[in-house]
């Protein structure tokens, strides 16, 4: 445009690029040509040089303006970028240059070398050479090519070594200006600086000087704007502080010719145009600006110059991390939320008030102490609820008042604030824009016409650029407007996000100052203080830019964190693999180390055995040696005896090692009112590049192999080692952890107890993912520190920056997969307002979303259903109805295969007193899946809808041989023995939290499904979502189906493992060393339809930690007066309503009649009857035998109805030989004349039906008709509705099959097993469920491992133990195990169950170790329980037979235990013991629905005392 005053960057001559002008990092020489139009405060000034301006060409674009950023738009230090150095052809003095800095080609963060494009196996080896350089991209650059910004120079080693720049450098580090701040560590004559535009904006007279800036050969670039004001206020503040110090030598003289007054230009003769004087004027600022460096880039002074350009300490040390600073300077900070504050949290109330140096990165202000030191005052992470709000100026009401005329009004005004980003223009013309802002602008009314803020008036110095204001160029300010080309200046907007509290206010000065303004995010809201409207207008249109941060903006599942493409990830299953890979990584490490965890043990071995090296401990140590920064988050147990992690223990151990490693307990349980909940969450995080995250903490216990053996016993002197040393051979379920002082001491004796095997699965990610969990790590870390004090300072943590587009695909650490983080956090845990509960939005959307199959496993299953009327709140098993009925409706193949532990990992046996939290599980598990009007069976009952077509649920179990071959098992509690045992058998405890859908998605985390987990604002939690784009060729209920090879190679690894295929011999993929499928720009990212049914839980809860607690409180209140009247006394009840802490109607609910409803199920026609589910539904096992299932060609046998078919009438009579005790008991008096239906000529040959002493069949239903002594119809003694299906009604025949199998005698071949052994193929996992490999491998080998393990151990929990009167006689088999054989001489037992009381000898478990979960918390101190009995049980067919109250029931199961029943084992039936555990597939077992159920409808499973426990510690 002619005349306009704006003027680009000074066209300099270019010379062709020589190769031998190839600078190396040093000084610019004095005698430096600028071709790019930097100048350095070594140069001299070069006359004659004409500069002009870029407006008239026609490649000149203002977008540069607000768009361009040096450190952006070209190649460079910290680019991921190599572009080839391009060669200028030579011009001519005076020619205009289309484009500036012609030629400058920065360093690249990688070696220069060749790129090899083939991917190896594992990527283990580019990682070890490339996180060096992620971690420390600035330490090595490239050599800048041909055409570099630096000609040849000196060497800064040569610098150092001739001892003047060191000695230089030395002096900064003591230092200090004249405010006592330490000298900001820059070499300003490194410091290059162009002063390349001068704008006069639309919103003020005043112009505005765009000064570039580039540090350390182009290590860093960026772009400050001043006024002239500025210029003249920094030359005022040298001035004044030299004539009082006298503190710089030389300080150049404000250049007169700067100033837009031009009689003095007059006077000499001269006709400047105000094109050429704005060249002029930018020459002269230039000039003075690199005089001014000279003058004290040596000395303290050189701070204010620093401030003037937005220099830091942190500024320069955060440059080869990346990111983006958009704003420095100084402001003053309060805090306006209660609680916690901005700082930490021993800050006196005078520090709060001081100004600091303010950052505004890429997603975060960062707070430091002072800009020349790098200690961090705080942290402000921008969130998805990150806002500005602008305070009303309640005194500039009035003054509009005087001018009507004008028609403005701050009441009526839109929104000025609301920016549109600069993208919205791209798609118009720039010169388009700019003349219709011209044009607008000159038909503007007189008195407005400048669109000035009064604000700017009050500017020291002259007019500013008075001669060129009829000419203003048709652009705003761009460092305190978003979008410069829109024509309209950003005005305060007085009701913009105005917060509620701020509208009671009356006037105060400080609200209506012009220099103050909030920010909002999730944790916090402060109140700043800039020094002028100006500077607030900058930091405002700062923050204004980085709302384009992912992290700003709503994201998928509510989530914190945003979607990653091509991420680069791999599961783990198993400790084994997963401490291995972390091992590896943690030796990789190079600057930091993140570690969060629910426990933490500092001597766990990560390699095994006799690898001391790879210690946990030792690692840490080592790589703090090193000078690694570690840092520890653990959970703070309430004591020791409730949880024993010895947080304490390991936080000493830990920072014992090194200075550089530093721990944090959390959280504070009476400052946050927490008591019950726990940060469950475990990550670790190496140099925020690889991340490891899942179920499994670095703790004791957790290390496993895919065969999970029970047994560890080595003989001493051996030439094998000790696989689980010291306290690492663990079984939580005999006795939980204790003296973690001492780890190398066993807690057991290996020759006589087993361990519990431990199933988990976590994962590995490099890339993105890694820096999102850091953000999660940095937000709890800091957040940590301003609520709790620290005896030793801890630092506050920053944020990583985003990896650059393109960066880890030049690298090749991108992989196939699209993964986002999600967690569950709130006000106890994170401080924030809101709850997120991203993990539950993730399982309710996929599970809404899936075709044809859901695996799931998990710790626990607590969802959508009533306890003890308590409500369970997660929607997840709400969303599982609802797909299978959606399924049934649209006759569409879908299964739901969910993996839970046998019993919850807590001690003590199901009926100790103090098995508490076993029972409360039980029951929550209960009512979610088969019992209750609530249960997920009940309701697919209503619909008419068989649910073991669609709904089943697995466990895990194993064996093993005890030294002499003693078989042993576990089964469910926790008593230790002191006798030798033979043989043993232990549940495989299942701690993974898994699901996978479709094949096609996986979310693998932390996070259990109960409530504690999954509302977000009780137990912390993270998991990753991850959906591979690498479809493969796979198969869905027979029909061709497209999966996802990280999903569907899980799901393939996992069940492999559970039918015993050896998993350590399948080649498996490398997931991780996989290229991209498509670049990211070109992938469409999966956002389900929040609005949809079973989406998002969008109910928000914003109680803060006080009020979580109170409510907490008011559970547990519940708890009790639902215990208090069960127990026919309501004192507590009437003593709760007369303090208030409870309403009448609270009382009332509670009682028989709420818990009566809970006993109930729908009939086919939609009525409540009498009954649960589970017992009008047939099991899987009782399915399997009544389909004969599996058939011949996929099995080792015959079923056992084919079997008996087959057999003659006189059958030999080994078959049907019963053991004297069972001969007894068949031979008992009949109740009534009635017969035990095992007498007629039909049943001749056959063993007779497993009984109790009294006659009650094994296994008999609740309400099993007509009594349990004839269980040979569908439940309905209570309801009298049999609506019962045909399978329904044969499902007492096949239980009576079962009944005679435990009774028959060990060896029949024809009564060997109800189901023969499925044939296993490794390669038939394909298709999960298709009938081939569901019912005729999966379910088959879950029943017949789990009729196995009944006939051998008579394992608990079982489906035939429905009343504690079977549960007492079944265990009586452990007593007969427990003893040695009779035909041998030695004193060893034939066999060992030592987790239930049956196991005679049994030892207490010491008095030092507290029997607590392993996992949560169990019984607070209180009056010991009392088993509970009911009136109305009496008559019924699953009557209660419940010891008296105050009577242990194991000792009373001793004396009334018979002669005959407790008589040892002969050798054979020992040797048949073992051969039948050799034809186990595996370790799936079926999990048990019917276990205690009669007990259970007869309201007498839990006892008084658990109900008076707060319900939501379990649940």
């Amino acid at each position: 445009m002619p005349g306009s005053p704006v003027s680009g960057p000074r066209a300099y001559r270019q010379g062709t690029a020589r190769s031998d002008d190839v600078p190396e990092d040093g000084v610019l020489p004095s005698s430096l040509s600028r071709e790019d139009g930097f100048r350095t405060p070594l140069e001299l000034p070069v006359k004659g040089k004409k500069r002009e301006s870029r407006i008239l060409d026609d490649s000149w674009n203002p977008l540069r303006w607000f768009h361009e950023s040096p450190q952006d738009d070209k190649p460079g230090f910290f680019t991921a970028e190599d572009r080839a150095p391009e060669t200028q052809e030579p011009e001519t003095e005076g020619e205009e240059q289309g484009t500036p800095r012609i030629g400058i080609q920065r360093a690249s963060s990688v070696p220069n070398s060749p790129v090899d494009k083939t991917k190896t196996a594992p990527k283990w080896g580019r990682l070890r050479s490339l996180i060096p350089h992620i971690a420390s991209q600035a330490s090595k650059a490239s050599t800048p090519g041909p055409s570099a910004v630096t000609p040849h120079a000196v060497n800064i080693t040569d610098e150092l070594i001739a001892g003047g720049l060191s000695t230089l450098m030395l002096r900064m580090w003591f230092e200090r200006d004249e405010k006592d701040h330490r000298r900001i560590p820059a070499l300003f004559h490194r410091l290059r600086i162009r002063v390349t535009d001068s704008l006069n904006p639309l919103d003020g007279q005043k112009s505005v000087f765009r000064i570039e800036c580039e540090y350390a050969n182009g290590a860093i670039r960026w772009v400050v704007y001043r006024q002239l004001r500025d210029f003249f206020s920094l030359h005022t503040h040298y001035t004044v502080s030299n004539a009082y110090n006298r503190n710089v030598d030389d300080l150049p003289e404000f250049p007169k010719t700067s100033i837009p007054y031009f009689k003095f230009l007059k006077r000499e003769d001269k006709d400047l145009g105000s094109k050429d004087f704005a060249r002029m004027q930018r020459e002269s600022l230039e000039t003075y600006l690199l005089s001014l460096i000279r003058a004290v880039m040596f000395h303290p002074a050189a701070n204010r110059l620093a401030g003037f350009l937005e220099v830091s300490a942190l500024f320069i040390n955060l440059a080869h991390s990346g990111g983006l600073q958009l704003k420095g300077g100084y402001l003053q900070i309060e805090s306006t939320t209660t609680g916690g504050g901005f700082g930490r949290k021993s800050t006196t109330w005078r520090q709060r008030k001081e100004s600091r140096w303010c950052a505004v990165r890429d997603s975060y202000i960062v707070v430091v102490e002072e800009p020349g030191e790098l200690e961090i005052w705080d942290v402000f992470l921008l969130d998805a609820d990150f806002d500005i709000e602008r305070p009303k100026r309640y005194y500039r009401q009035g003054l509009k008042l005087l001018h009507p005329d004008t028609g403005e009004d701050d009441e009526v005004k839109p929104p000025s604030n609301t920016l549109h980003p600069a993208a919205d223009n791209d798609n118009r013309s720039v010169l388009g824009s700019i003349r219709g802002s011209f044009s607008k602008l000159l038909h503007r009314r007189n008195g407005n016409g400048t669109g000035m803020d009064d604000d700017h008036s009050s500017s020291s110095g002259s007019s500013a650029s008075s001669i060129v204001s009829q000419h203003s160029a048709p652009m705003l300010d761009p460092s305190t407007n978003v979008n410069p080309l829109s024509g309209t200046a950003d005005q305060p907007d007085a009701d913009r996000n105005w917060h509620p509290d701020e509208k009671k206010k009356k006037k105060r000065v400080d609200d209506v100052s012009k220099h103050t303004f909030y920010i909002v995010n999730s944790q916090m809201r402060l109140k700043l203080f800039a020094r002028n409207q100006r500077q607030m207008k900058q930091w405002i249109t700062a923050l204004e830019k980085v709302k384009s941060s992912p992290y700003c903006q709503p994201n998928r599942f509510d989530s914190f964190s945003p979607i990653r493409l091509n991420v680069a990830a791999q599961w783990l299953v198993d400790g084994r693999d997963y401490f291995w890979n972390l091992s590896r990584a943690l030796l990789l490490a190079r600057e930091t180390i993140y570690i969060h965890d629910w426990w933490l043990s500092p001597e766990l071995q990560m390699r095994r055995p006799n690898k001391d090296r790879y210690r946990l401990d030792r690692l840490l140590e080592r790589k703090a040696k090193e000078g690694v920064k570690i840092y520890v988050i653990l959970y703070q147990e309430v004591s020791s005896r409730t949880t024993p992690t010895d947080s304490n223990y390991a936080k000493q151990r830990l920072t014992a090692l090194h200075p550089n490693i530093l721990v944090q307990r959390s959280p504070s349980h009476f400052q946050t009112g927490t008591f019950y909940w726990a940060h469950h969450e475990k990550m670790c995080v190496i140099d925020q590049t690889i991340a490891f995250m899942g179920g499994l903490d670095l703790c004791f216990g957790r290390w496993d192999t895919p065969q999970h053996v029970i047994i560890d016993d080595v003989d001493a002197g051996g030439e094998h080692s000790e696989i689980w040393p010291g306290k690492d051979y663990s079984n939580p379920r005999l006795s939980d952890f204790h003296t973690l002082n001492k780890p190398e001491e066993d807690m057991y004796d290996r020759t006589k107890i087993p361990r519990m095997p431990w199933h988990d699965v976590a994962m590995q990610v490099v890339g993105q993912p890694a820096r999102d969990l850091c953000r999660h790590f940095v937000q709890r870390w800091n957040y940590l520190l301003r609520i709790k004090n620290h005896s030793r300072i801890m630092p506050f943590l920053l944020p990583p920056p985003e990896f650059k587009p393109g960066e880890l695909t030049q690298m090749q650490l991108t992989g196939t997969c699209e993964m986002q983080i999600c967690r569950s956090a709130g006000p106890w845990s994170l401080g924030t307002k809101k709850t997120e509960h991203s993990i539950q939005n993730a399982y309710l959307k996929a599970i809404q979303l899936s075709e044809h199959f859901v695996y799931i496993e998990n710790q626990f299953f607590i969802t959508s259903t009533v306890v003890n009327d308590i409500k369970v709140e997660n929607k997840i098993g709400d969303a599982i109805v609802k797909r299978i009925i959606r399924a049934h409706h649209d006759d569409m193949p879908w299964k739901c295969c969910i993996m839970i532990p046998v019993l919850p990992g807590f001690t003590f046996p199901v009926d100790h007193s103090d098995a508490s939290a076993i029972r409360i599980i039980l029951e929550c598990q209960n009512r979610t899946i088969a019992r209750g009007p609530h249960s997920i069976f009940s309701r697919l009952r209503k619909e008419g809808i068989d649910p073991d077509e669609y709904i089943s649920v697995f466990a895990l179990r194993n064996w093993g041989k005890l030294r002499g071959d003693v078989l042993t098992t576990e089964q469910a509690s926790n008593t230790i023995t002191t006798t030798l045992c033979l043989l043993n058998a232990l549940q495989v405890y299942i701690h993974a939290k898994v699901c996978i859908v479709d094949d096609r998605l996986a979310i693998i985390g932390s996070a259990n499904i109960n409530e504690r987990s999954q509302r977000g604002d009780r137990d912390s939690e993270l998991a990753a979502v991850i959906r591979d784009t690498d479809l493969i060729d796979g198969s869905m209920a027979g029909k061709p189906f497209k999966v996802g090879r990280f999903a569907h190679s899980l799901r393939v690894r996992l069940m492999r493992e559970h039918l015993g295929v050896d998993v350590d011999n399948m080649e498996e993929d490398h997931l991780m060393a996989r290229e991209a499928v498509k670049p990211e720009r070109e992938q469409e990212k999966w956002v389900p339809d929040a609005d949809e049914n079973d989406g998002y839980v969008k109910e928000p809860k914003t109680k803060t930690a006080l009020r979580a607690f109170a409510g907490t409180v008011v559970d547990g209140i519940d708890q009790g007066i639902h215990g208090s009247t069960e127990a026919g006394s309501n004192t507590a009840s009437k003593l709760l309503r007369k303090v208030g802490l409870v309403h009448n109607s609270m009382a009332q609910s509670a009682g028989d009649n709420t818990l009566d409803a809970e006993r109930k199920t729908y009939d086919r026609a939609g009525n409540l009857e009498e009954g649960f589910a589970s017992s009008m539904v047939p099991t899987l096992e009782e399915k399997t035998v009544l389909e004969q299932r599996p058939p011949k060609e996929q099995a080792d046998d015959a079923p056992v109805e084919e079997k008996l078919q087959s057999v003659p009438e006189d059958a030999a009579p080994e078959d049907a030989a019963p053991e004297k005790e069972s001969e007894a008991a068949d031979e008992g008096p009949k109740p009534n004349g009635e017969t035990h239906g095992d007498a007629s000529p039909r049943e001749e040959g056959k063993p007779p039906q497993a009984r109790t002493d009294d006659g009650d069949l094994f296994g008999a239903p609740a309400d099993a008709s007509k009594t349990a002594k004839t269980d040979d119809e569908p439940p309905h003694a209570r309801s009298g509705v049999d609506d019962a299906n045909e399978e329904e009604k044969a499902a007492p025949g096949a239980r009576s099959i079962l009944r005679r199998h435990l009774n028959a005698k060990l060896g029949s071949k024809t009564w060997t097993l109800p189901t023969a052994r499925p044939k296993v193929d490794p390669n038939g996992f394909e298709d999960p469920i298709c009938d081939e490999f569901w019912k005729n491998v999966w379910v088959a080998s879950a029943a017949h491992n789990t009729e196995i393990y009944r006939k051998v151990f008579h394992a608990i929990p079982d489906d035939l133990v429905t009343t504690w009167k079977q549960y007492k006689e079944f265990v009586v088999h452990h007593e007969r195990m427990n003893k040695p054989p009779r035909d041998n001489a030695t004193p060893e037992a034939v066999a060992r169950v030592p987790s239930e009381t049956g196991d005679e000898g049994a030892i207490q478990p010491d008095s030092t170790a507290p029997g607590n979960p392993a996992g949560h918390p169990v019984n607070p101190p209180g009056p010991k329980p009392t088993p509970h009995s009911d009136d109305k049980a009496g008559d019924d067919g699953a009557a209660s037979s419940e010891p008296d109250p105050g009577v242990n029931p194991s000792e009373k199961r001793k004396a009334g235990r018979s002669s005959t029943g407790t008589e040892p084992f002969e050798k054979w039936e020992r040797d048949e013991m073992e051969k039948l555990l050799g034809q186990l597939n595996g370790h799936l077992v079926l999990y048990s629905n019917r276990f205690l159920e009669g007990e259970d409808v007869a309201n007498n499973f839990l006892f008084n005392a658990d109900r008076l426990l707060p319900l939501p510690i379990y649940d």
